[in-house]
């Protein structure tokens, strides 16, 4: 699947951003916060659906940043999108 011009330019963004100078360490405290966060066994289904959401979210950065730094969103699109 090509990318069109909009997907291009989002990731160059995404990668101008957060992929150089202090993007990383938000990137890392984003993922420390998100994707590391365990929650007590306890939690509720609420509070499942919303930290999953979230790591779905850093996720899908994360991609769009890699994506515009390699120059290939068409990579990142494909890995994103819903079956």
């Amino acid at each position: 699947m090509a990318a069109d011009k909009s997907e291009n330019q989002v990731a160059a963004a995404a990668a101008a951003c957060l992929g150089h100078g202090q993007g990383p360490a938000l990137m890392a405290y984003l993922q420390q916060t998100t994707i590391m966060r365990e929650l007590p066994p306890d939690a509720s289904d609420a509070e499942l659906r919303d930290l999953e959401g979230q790591r779905r979210l850093f996720r899908r950065i994360a991609r769009l940043v890699q994506a515009g730094m390699e120059g290939s969103p068409g990579s990142f699109i494909a890995d994103t999108q819903e079956t």
